[in-house]
């Protein structure tokens, strides 16, 4: 099935989106929005999180450059596989191909936005080194006012392979990840890998390692999934779960997608696929953000594999998932098909 952005309406989606829309303002969810533009290209972060001078480019996004086929720059309609059927059975979608690579070549960064999340943050970082001790982890604060930055500060001082970034306030979930890709596309210490997850413990670090080796298989961008089969989410209600993925398949319904968990947050992106995404102009900032970037992958042929992860309600702070933010999807998603029409393409 070829993602279709031209049609019409679908019946499906439009009987997903009455009813998520009779339900948005009576559940307990958690994201946050915000509203603006891609982040511009943007020197790399300290410990401190003060920007040194403009990095040279990652070496393999120059080898590979943006726009070859190595990193997805031409525009296809890929096509998408059907569930093995079996427990805990990866779901590829997407044209492109990503040779395999070696686990001595890589190079991983991990980016954990975070808002008022200083509880949660000593918890997260040592639950990742304790998973990847490999991995360096970018924390991106918005100013947060509980002082997550700060904490972030100081337990960068003591931990090399913690940095920080420091961003003027908040601004959105959206902004905050795209600022960091750029960062981490041209910082000098090449990394070959991006993950990107949530800082409250409802991403398990211990997944982190199922995301890279699904990479090293050939995906592009490896996606936590929570409804493919073997995929979990613990202490939901089932209002929640509903909305959850209802609104998934009310998107892959809106862009033609097979993608089952498009509102997911939880990826590993192979560095180049993700630079090729970026060089795009990116709509959304808020919860449609991840449906945005994975649609784009997608669009540009590029391989995506959803790996089934358990996905546990956060037991510190508060959501920042709002009625707001599940309208603005709602809205975002016929934006998004929009930009994404052939008659759109440049």
């Amino acid at each position: 099935m070829a993602p279709n952005f031209s049609q019409g309406r679908l019946p499906l989606a439009r009987g997903i989106e009455a009813t998520l829309a009779q339900s948005q303002d009576a559940i307990p969810t958690k994201r946050r929005a915000g509203v603006g533009d891609a982040a511009p290209a943007v020197p790399r972060p300290t410990s401190l999180g003060r920007p040194d001078r403009q990095p040279a480019p990652n070496p393999q996004i120059a080898s590979e450059g943006i726009g070859s086929k190595n990193c997805g720059g031409i525009a296809l309609s890929p096509g998408w596989s059907r569930p093995s059927g079996r427990a805990n059975a990866a779901e590829t979608h997407g044209g492109g191909y990503a040779a395999p690579l070696s686990t001595g070549s890589e190079r991983v960064v991990v980016v954990v936005p975070t808002y008022d999340e200083r509880d949660n943050l000593p918890r997260v970082l040592a639950a990742i080194f304790a998973a990847a001790p490999d991995v360096d982890v970018w924390v991106v604060d918005d100013a947060s006012p509980d002082g997550t930055g700060q904490l972030a500060d100081e337990l960068a001082a003591n931990d090399p392979r913690i940095s920080v970034v420091h961003r003027a306030g908040k601004q959105g979930l959206g902004r905050a990840y795209l600022d960091a890709f750029a960062r981490a596309i041209a910082d000098p210490r090449g990394y070959t890998h991006v993950v990107q997850m949530d800082a409250d413990l409802s991403h398990d670090p211990a997944a982190i390692a199922r995301l890279r080796e699904a990479c090293r298989a050939g995906a592009d961008v490896a996606v936590g999934s929570r409804w493919v089969p073997g995929g979990r989410t613990v202490d939901w209600p089932l209002s929640r779960r509903l909305l959850s993925q209802g609104g998934s398949r009310y998107a892959a319904a809106v862009l033609g997608v097979g993608v089952r968990d498009l509102t997911a947050g939880f990826k590993c992106w192979r560095s180049a696929a993700l630079a090729g995404v970026l060089a795009e102009d990116i709509l959304s900032v808020g919860y449609g953000f991840q449906i945005e970037m994975t649609a784009r992958a997608l669009r540009r042929g590029l391989v995506v594999r959803e790996v089934p992860i358990t996905f546990v309600e956060r037991d510190a702070g508060r959501s920042k998932m709002s009625g707001r933010i599940v309208r603005e999807a709602l809205v975002g998603v016929w934006r998004i098909r929009r930009a994404l029409a052939p008659t759109a393409r440049r």
